[in-house]
Protein backbone atom coordinates (compact mmCIF):
# COMPACT_ATOMS: atom_id res chain seq x y z
CA UNK A 1 0.00 0.00 0.00
CA UNK A 2 1.60 3.43 -1.11
CA UNK A 3 1.54 6.26 1.32
CA UNK A 4 -0.92 8.59 -0.65
CA UNK A 5 -3.46 5.32 -0.38
CA UNK A 6 -2.69 4.64 3.70
CA UNK A 7 -4.96 6.80 5.84
CA UNK A 8 -4.93 6.60 9.04
CA UNK A 9 -5.84 9.77 10.79
CA UNK A 10 -2.00 11.06 11.31
CA UNK A 11 -1.55 14.84 12.06
CA UNK A 12 -2.66 17.19 9.36
CA UNK A 13 -4.47 14.33 7.45
CA UNK A 14 -0.35 12.41 6.62
CA UNK A 15 -0.50 8.59 7.08
CA UNK A 16 0.95 7.23 9.78
CA UNK A 17 3.24 4.27 9.98
CA UNK A 18 4.04 2.18 13.06
CA UNK A 19 7.10 0.86 14.19
CA UNK A 20 7.25 -1.60 17.07
CA UNK A 21 10.77 -1.40 17.43
CA UNK A 22 11.63 -4.96 19.21
CA UNK A 23 15.00 -5.95 20.15
CA UNK A 24 14.56 -9.50 18.15
CA UNK A 25 11.99 -8.29 15.17
CA UNK A 26 10.76 -5.13 14.11
CA UNK A 27 7.06 -4.72 13.17
CA UNK A 28 6.19 -2.24 11.07
CA UNK A 29 2.94 -1.34 8.94
CA UNK A 30 0.39 1.62 8.30
CA UNK A 31 -2.10 2.28 11.02
CA UNK A 32 -5.03 0.96 8.79
CA UNK A 33 -3.39 -2.57 8.28
CA UNK A 34 -4.63 -5.58 9.81
CA UNK A 35 -1.31 -6.88 10.17
CA UNK A 36 2.99 -5.55 10.03
CA UNK A 37 5.48 -6.23 7.86
CA UNK A 38 8.05 -8.45 10.51
CA UNK A 39 11.90 -7.94 10.16
CA UNK A 40 14.62 -8.99 11.99
CA UNK A 41 16.13 -6.15 13.89
CA UNK A 42 19.54 -7.69 12.91
CA UNK A 43 22.20 -7.82 10.41
CA UNK A 44 23.25 -11.13 10.02
CA UNK A 45 26.59 -12.30 8.04
CA UNK A 46 27.25 -15.98 6.10
CA UNK A 47 29.81 -17.89 7.42
CA UNK A 48 31.15 -18.86 3.49
CA UNK A 49 34.16 -17.06 2.14
CA UNK A 50 32.50 -14.77 0.86
CA UNK A 51 30.62 -13.53 4.13
CA UNK A 52 27.61 -12.26 2.42
CA UNK A 53 25.53 -9.41 4.66
CA UNK A 54 22.21 -9.59 5.19
CA UNK A 55 20.00 -6.32 6.64
CA UNK A 56 16.44 -7.32 8.11
CA UNK A 57 13.99 -8.93 6.05
CA UNK A 58 16.80 -10.27 3.87
CA UNK A 59 18.01 -12.81 6.34
CA UNK A 60 14.68 -14.40 6.28
CA UNK A 61 14.41 -14.60 2.48
CA UNK A 62 17.84 -16.39 2.03
CA UNK A 63 17.45 -20.17 1.66
CA UNK A 64 20.93 -21.26 3.86
CA UNK A 65 20.45 -19.47 7.25
CA UNK A 66 23.06 -22.24 8.62
CA UNK A 67 25.62 -21.14 10.95
CA UNK A 68 24.61 -17.34 10.41
CA UNK A 69 26.56 -14.38 12.60
CA UNK A 70 24.68 -11.64 13.90
CA UNK A 71 24.89 -8.47 15.03
CA UNK A 72 21.85 -6.75 16.55
CA UNK A 73 21.14 -2.65 16.54
CA UNK A 74 19.12 -3.25 20.71
CA UNK A 75 21.07 -4.90 23.80
CA UNK A 76 18.25 -5.40 26.67
CA UNK A 77 15.90 -3.63 24.99
CA UNK A 78 17.54 -0.47 24.21
CA UNK A 79 19.18 1.14 20.67
CA UNK A 80 22.57 1.12 21.03
CA UNK A 81 23.78 1.03 17.42
CA UNK A 82 21.54 3.73 15.47
CA UNK A 83 23.33 3.62 12.44
CA UNK A 84 22.43 -0.42 12.23
CA UNK A 85 18.94 0.75 13.44
CA UNK A 86 18.50 3.22 10.33
CA UNK A 87 19.63 0.05 7.71
CA UNK A 88 17.15 -1.66 9.34
CA UNK A 89 14.58 0.84 9.17
CA UNK A 90 15.40 1.65 5.96
CA UNK A 91 15.18 -2.26 4.48
CA UNK A 92 11.29 -2.26 6.26
CA UNK A 93 10.46 0.73 4.46
CA UNK A 94 11.09 -0.47 0.89
CA UNK A 95 9.13 -3.24 1.33
CA UNK A 96 6.34 -3.22 -1.65
CA UNK A 97 3.45 -3.41 0.68
CA UNK A 98 4.61 -0.27 2.39
CA UNK A 99 6.67 1.99 0.06
CA UNK A 100 7.01 4.84 2.91
CA UNK A 101 7.75 7.89 1.79
CA UNK A 102 8.74 10.05 4.79
CA UNK A 103 8.66 13.23 4.01
CA UNK A 104 4.75 12.79 3.26
CA UNK A 105 4.20 10.37 6.73
CA UNK A 106 3.92 10.66 10.83
CA UNK A 107 5.96 7.71 12.21
CA UNK A 108 4.96 6.61 15.90
CA UNK A 109 8.05 3.90 17.12
CA UNK A 110 7.87 2.16 20.31
CA UNK A 111 10.28 2.62 23.06
CA UNK A 112 11.42 0.58 26.02
CA UNK A 113 10.41 1.62 29.70
CA UNK A 114 12.77 4.05 31.40
CA UNK A 115 14.53 4.65 27.97
CA UNK A 116 18.09 6.81 27.96
CA UNK A 117 17.73 9.90 26.70
CA UNK A 118 20.81 9.20 24.62
CA UNK A 119 18.98 6.68 23.02
CA UNK A 120 15.62 8.91 22.80
CA UNK A 121 17.83 11.47 21.20
CA UNK A 122 19.16 9.12 18.73
CA UNK A 123 15.43 8.03 17.84
CA UNK A 124 14.92 11.63 17.27
CA UNK A 125 17.42 12.51 14.84
CA UNK A 126 16.71 8.84 13.37
CA UNK A 127 13.29 10.16 12.42
CA UNK A 128 13.60 13.95 11.61
CA UNK A 129 17.35 14.51 10.26
CA UNK A 130 18.24 10.83 8.87
CA UNK A 131 14.78 9.90 7.22
CA UNK A 132 13.36 13.29 7.43
CA UNK A 133 9.34 12.52 8.70
CA UNK A 134 6.84 14.95 8.73
CA UNK A 135 5.82 14.34 12.64
CA UNK A 136 6.68 11.68 15.12
CA UNK A 137 5.53 10.35 18.49
CA UNK A 138 7.49 7.92 20.18
CA UNK A 139 6.28 5.80 23.54
CA UNK A 140 7.05 2.67 25.59
CA UNK A 141 5.57 -0.86 23.72
CA UNK A 142 3.79 -1.50 27.56
CA UNK A 143 1.92 1.83 26.77
CA UNK A 144 0.46 1.29 23.58
CA UNK A 145 -0.65 -2.44 24.81
CA UNK A 146 -2.23 -0.85 27.78
CA UNK A 147 -4.45 1.73 25.35
CA UNK A 148 -5.29 -1.38 23.15
CA UNK A 149 -6.32 -3.23 26.12
CA UNK A 150 -8.19 -0.28 28.15
CA UNK A 151 -10.16 0.87 24.83
CA UNK A 152 -10.95 -2.81 23.23
CA UNK A 153 -11.58 -4.73 26.55
CA UNK A 154 -9.16 -7.64 26.33
CA UNK A 155 -9.27 -8.65 30.04
CA UNK A 156 -12.81 -8.90 31.98
CA UNK A 157 -14.37 -5.63 33.63
CA UNK A 158 -11.71 -3.47 32.21
CA UNK A 159 -12.33 0.19 33.69
CA UNK A 160 -9.63 3.00 33.70
CA UNK A 161 -6.97 0.30 34.62
CA UNK A 162 -4.88 -2.66 33.66
CA UNK A 163 -1.40 -4.34 34.55
CA UNK A 164 0.71 -5.20 31.58
CA UNK A 165 3.10 -8.89 31.30
CA UNK A 166 5.42 -7.95 28.51
CA UNK A 167 7.72 -10.34 28.13
CA UNK A 168 9.48 -9.91 24.87
CA UNK A 169 13.23 -11.15 23.20
CA UNK A 170 15.12 -8.66 26.35
CA UNK A 171 13.52 -9.04 29.29
CA UNK A 172 10.01 -9.55 30.95
CA UNK A 173 8.11 -5.97 32.57
CA UNK A 174 5.58 -6.01 34.70
CA UNK A 175 3.74 -2.36 34.45
CA UNK A 176 0.67 -1.45 36.39
CA UNK A 177 -1.72 1.69 34.68
CA UNK A 178 -4.35 3.37 37.00
CA UNK A 179 -6.56 5.95 35.98
CA UNK A 180 -4.99 6.15 32.46
CA UNK A 181 -1.62 6.91 33.72
CA UNK A 182 1.19 4.92 34.16
CA UNK A 183 3.01 3.72 37.55
CA UNK A 184 6.59 3.80 37.41
CA UNK A 185 7.36 3.42 40.93
CA UNK A 186 5.42 0.13 40.71
CA UNK A 187 7.10 -1.37 37.29
CA UNK A 188 9.18 -4.48 37.89
CA UNK A 189 11.49 -6.60 35.85
CA UNK A 190 12.61 -10.22 34.89
CA UNK A 191 15.40 -10.15 33.22
CA UNK A 192 14.51 -13.44 30.90
CA UNK A 193 13.57 -12.88 27.36
CA UNK A 194 13.27 -14.96 24.46
CA UNK A 195 17.47 -14.11 23.51
CA UNK A 196 17.88 -15.74 26.45
CA UNK A 197 15.85 -18.82 25.91
CA UNK A 198 16.98 -19.41 23.06
CA UNK A 199 20.65 -19.31 23.88
CA UNK A 200 19.79 -21.69 27.42
CA UNK A 201 18.70 -24.18 24.98
CA UNK A 202 21.74 -23.73 22.43
CA UNK A 203 23.78 -24.20 25.39
CA UNK A 204 21.63 -27.30 26.74
CA UNK A 205 21.33 -28.96 23.62
CA UNK A 206 25.36 -28.40 22.73
CA UNK A 207 26.30 -29.95 26.10
CA UNK A 208 24.25 -32.55 26.13
CA UNK A 209 23.44 -34.20 22.53
CA UNK A 210 24.90 -32.00 19.16
CA UNK A 211 27.14 -28.83 19.01
CA UNK A 212 24.50 -26.08 18.04
CA UNK A 213 26.77 -23.39 19.43
CA UNK A 214 26.66 -21.47 16.23
CA UNK A 215 23.20 -22.12 14.57
CA UNK A 216 21.42 -19.60 16.89
CA UNK A 217 19.04 -18.71 13.62
CA UNK A 218 18.17 -22.77 14.02
CA UNK A 219 17.33 -22.69 17.46
CA UNK A 220 15.51 -19.81 17.87
CA UNK A 221 12.98 -21.45 15.48
CA UNK A 222 13.05 -24.84 17.41
CA UNK A 223 12.19 -23.02 20.62
CA UNK A 224 9.66 -21.51 19.00
CA UNK A 225 7.79 -24.48 17.71
CA UNK A 226 8.93 -26.89 20.56
CA UNK A 227 8.41 -25.01 24.03
CA UNK A 228 5.45 -25.32 26.18
CA UNK A 229 5.28 -24.28 29.89
CA UNK A 230 3.93 -26.62 32.69
CA UNK A 231 1.58 -26.19 35.72
CA UNK A 232 3.76 -28.23 38.01
CA UNK A 233 7.26 -28.30 37.13
CA UNK A 234 9.02 -30.60 39.24
CA UNK A 235 6.34 -33.30 39.15
CA UNK A 236 6.14 -33.16 35.50
CA UNK A 237 10.70 -33.71 35.39
CA UNK A 238 10.20 -36.57 37.83
CA UNK A 239 7.41 -38.16 36.17
CA UNK A 240 9.00 -37.65 32.85
CA UNK A 241 12.51 -39.87 33.83
CA UNK A 242 10.71 -42.04 35.32
CA UNK A 243 9.11 -42.80 31.74
CA UNK A 244 12.37 -43.39 29.84
CA UNK A 245 11.57 -41.77 27.08
CA UNK A 246 7.87 -43.23 26.95
CA UNK A 247 5.96 -39.70 27.68
CA UNK A 248 4.12 -37.41 25.35
CA UNK A 249 6.40 -34.50 25.93
CA UNK A 250 9.50 -36.69 24.31
CA UNK A 251 9.89 -35.48 20.53
CA UNK A 252 11.99 -35.92 18.03
CA UNK A 253 12.90 -32.40 16.14
CA UNK A 254 13.74 -32.27 12.44
CA UNK A 255 16.67 -30.16 11.37
CA UNK A 256 16.72 -28.13 8.60
CA UNK A 257 19.74 -29.63 5.77
CA UNK A 258 18.71 -26.48 3.58
CA UNK A 259 19.14 -28.14 1.12
CA UNK A 260 15.39 -30.52 1.28
CA UNK A 261 14.22 -29.10 4.81
CA UNK A 262 14.72 -25.44 5.20
CA UNK A 263 12.90 -25.12 8.65
CA UNK A 264 12.98 -27.22 11.46
CA UNK A 265 10.06 -29.21 12.66
CA UNK A 266 8.45 -31.86 15.26
CA UNK A 267 8.75 -35.75 13.22
CA UNK A 268 5.43 -37.27 13.32
CA UNK A 269 7.45 -40.55 13.81
CA UNK A 270 7.92 -39.03 17.98
CA UNK A 271 5.23 -39.98 20.78
CA UNK A 272 1.94 -38.24 20.12
CA UNK A 273 2.40 -34.76 21.34
CA UNK A 274 -0.42 -33.47 23.70
CA UNK A 275 -0.06 -29.44 23.21
CA UNK A 276 0.41 -29.51 19.32
CA UNK A 277 -0.02 -31.36 16.79
CA UNK A 278 0.23 -29.32 13.81
CA UNK A 279 3.67 -28.29 14.66
CA UNK A 280 4.69 -31.64 13.47
CA UNK A 281 5.54 -33.64 9.82
CA UNK A 282 7.03 -36.33 8.36
CA UNK A 283 11.01 -36.83 8.63
CA UNK A 284 12.74 -38.40 5.47
CA UNK A 285 15.09 -40.77 5.74
CA UNK A 286 18.08 -38.60 5.17
CA UNK A 287 17.37 -36.23 8.23
CA UNK A 288 19.13 -35.14 10.93
CA UNK A 289 17.08 -35.51 14.55
CA UNK A 290 17.16 -34.25 17.99
CA UNK A 291 15.49 -36.27 20.52
CA UNK A 292 13.86 -33.57 23.35
CA UNK A 293 12.58 -34.02 26.41
CA UNK A 294 12.75 -32.05 29.48
CA UNK A 295 14.44 -29.34 27.47
CA UNK A 296 10.66 -28.47 26.35
CA UNK A 297 9.26 -27.01 29.35
CA UNK A 298 12.82 -26.69 31.65
CA UNK A 299 14.07 -23.87 28.94
CA UNK A 300 10.70 -21.38 28.96
CA UNK A 301 10.45 -22.55 33.09
CA UNK A 302 13.16 -19.66 33.78
CA UNK A 303 10.61 -17.21 32.65
CA UNK A 304 8.88 -18.28 36.15
CA UNK A 305 12.30 -19.58 38.20
CA UNK A 306 15.10 -17.43 36.53
CA UNK A 307 16.72 -18.67 40.07
CA UNK A 308 17.75 -21.73 38.03
CA UNK A 309 20.65 -20.30 35.92
CA UNK A 310 21.72 -18.05 38.83
CA UNK A 311 19.50 -14.75 38.40
CA UNK A 312 18.68 -13.49 41.56
CA UNK A 313 15.24 -12.33 40.81
CA UNK A 314 11.80 -13.92 41.37
CA UNK A 315 10.12 -15.16 38.31
CA UNK A 316 6.77 -13.30 36.51
CA UNK A 317 4.56 -14.20 39.23
CA UNK A 318 5.69 -12.75 41.87
CA UNK A 319 6.82 -9.85 39.90
CA UNK A 320 3.25 -9.18 39.28
CA UNK A 321 2.29 -9.17 42.92
CA UNK A 322 4.69 -7.45 43.80
CA UNK A 323 3.79 -5.02 41.04
CA UNK A 324 0.04 -4.50 42.27
CA UNK A 325 0.85 -4.91 46.24
CA UNK A 326 2.82 -1.49 44.95
CA UNK A 327 -0.28 0.29 44.27
CA UNK A 328 -2.73 1.89 46.51
CA UNK A 329 -5.35 -0.43 48.29
CA UNK A 330 -8.28 0.93 46.13
CA UNK A 331 -6.72 -0.20 42.78
CA UNK A 332 -5.14 -3.27 43.35
CA UNK A 333 -8.78 -5.01 42.95
CA UNK A 334 -8.54 -3.79 39.08
CA UNK A 335 -5.40 -4.28 38.88
CA UNK A 336 -5.57 -8.39 39.92
CA UNK A 337 -8.46 -8.50 37.43
CA UNK A 338 -7.66 -7.15 34.38
CA UNK A 339 -4.19 -8.52 33.91
CA UNK A 340 -3.12 -8.96 30.19
CA UNK A 341 -0.06 -10.58 28.56
CA UNK A 342 1.35 -9.96 25.90
CA UNK A 343 4.73 -10.11 23.74
CA UNK A 344 5.87 -13.47 22.19
CA UNK A 345 7.14 -15.49 25.19
CA UNK A 346 3.12 -15.39 25.91
CA UNK A 347 2.16 -16.90 23.46
CA UNK A 348 3.89 -20.21 24.57
CA UNK A 349 1.29 -23.04 25.43
CA UNK A 350 0.49 -23.07 29.00
CA UNK A 351 1.52 -19.27 29.55
CA UNK A 352 -1.52 -18.12 30.73
CA UNK A 353 -2.80 -20.88 32.89
CA UNK A 354 0.35 -21.28 34.55
CA UNK A 355 0.66 -17.33 35.34
CA UNK A 356 -2.53 -17.08 36.32
CA UNK A 357 -1.75 -20.24 39.09
CA UNK A 358 0.57 -18.04 40.20
CA UNK A 359 -1.26 -14.91 40.57
CA UNK A 360 -3.77 -16.15 42.36
CA UNK A 361 -1.74 -17.83 44.82
CA UNK A 362 -0.15 -14.92 45.37
CA UNK A 363 -3.65 -12.71 45.21
CA UNK A 364 -5.29 -12.02 48.90
CA UNK A 365 -7.87 -14.24 49.55
CA UNK A 366 -10.51 -11.61 49.64
CA UNK A 367 -9.65 -10.39 46.23
CA UNK A 368 -12.28 -13.05 44.44
CA UNK A 369 -11.49 -11.87 40.88
CA UNK A 370 -8.20 -12.41 39.54
CA UNK A 371 -8.19 -12.92 35.59
CA UNK A 372 -5.44 -13.39 33.39
CA UNK A 373 -5.82 -12.29 29.50
CA UNK A 374 -3.77 -13.33 26.42
CA UNK A 375 -4.93 -12.04 23.10
CA UNK A 376 -4.34 -13.44 19.84
CA UNK A 377 -0.95 -12.59 18.13
CA UNK A 378 0.30 -11.44 21.49
CA UNK A 379 3.62 -10.27 20.10
CA UNK A 380 1.70 -7.73 18.27
CA UNK A 381 -0.34 -6.62 20.22
CA UNK A 382 1.62 -3.56 21.11
CA UNK A 383 1.89 -2.69 17.22
CA UNK A 384 -2.06 -2.98 17.14
CA UNK A 385 -2.36 -0.58 19.88
CA UNK A 386 -0.09 1.84 18.27
CA UNK A 387 -2.54 1.64 15.12
CA UNK A 388 -5.25 2.20 17.11
CA UNK A 389 -3.77 5.05 19.00
CA UNK A 390 -2.43 6.47 15.89
CA UNK A 391 -6.06 6.48 14.58
CA UNK A 392 -7.51 8.20 17.57
CA UNK A 393 -8.63 11.78 18.20
CA UNK A 394 -6.14 12.44 20.46
CA UNK A 395 -2.45 11.24 18.43
CA UNK A 396 -2.21 14.52 16.64
CA UNK A 397 -1.65 16.56 20.15
CA UNK A 398 0.86 14.26 21.24
CA UNK A 399 2.87 14.36 18.22
CA UNK A 400 5.63 16.81 17.18
CA UNK A 401 5.97 18.15 13.82
CA UNK A 402 9.79 18.43 11.98
CA UNK A 403 8.88 22.22 11.59
CA UNK A 404 8.40 22.04 15.71
CA UNK A 405 11.26 19.95 15.57
CA UNK A 406 13.46 22.54 13.79
CA UNK A 407 12.39 25.10 15.79
CA UNK A 408 12.73 23.53 19.61
CA UNK A 409 14.89 20.65 19.39
CA UNK A 410 14.87 17.84 21.88
CA UNK A 411 13.67 19.50 24.38
CA UNK A 412 10.06 19.74 22.82
CA UNK A 413 10.45 16.17 21.74
CA UNK A 414 11.15 15.14 25.34
CA UNK A 415 8.24 17.39 26.96
CA UNK A 416 5.95 16.01 24.66
CA UNK A 417 6.78 12.28 24.67
CA UNK A 418 7.65 11.68 27.84
CA UNK A 419 4.69 11.95 30.15
CA UNK A 420 2.85 8.88 32.28
CA UNK A 421 -0.57 9.16 30.65
CA UNK A 422 -1.73 7.16 27.83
Amino acid sequence: MAAAEAGGGGVGGLPTVVIDNGGGTVKVGWATDASPVVVDNAKAKTRSAKGKVLIGAQIEETRNKAGLLFKRPVQKGFVLDAELQREVWASAFSAPSLNVQPNETAMLVTEPLFNFDSVRTSLQELAFEEFGFAALYRAPAADMAAYKACTDGAAAGFGDGCVVVDSGFSATNVVPYVGGRRIDGAIRRVDVGGKLLTHALKDSISYRKIDVSNETYVVNQMKEDISVIVQDYMPTLRELRKARGKHPLNVEYVLPDFGEVFRGFISEDGPADPQDDSRKRKATGSSQTVQLGHERFSIPELIFRPSDIGIDQAGVGPAVAESIAALTPLARPLAYANVVAVGGNAGIPGFRDRLYSEVRADAPSDFTEVNIAVPDEPSLYAWRGGCAFAQSDGFSAKCVTKAEYAEKGHTLCFKRFDQQDL
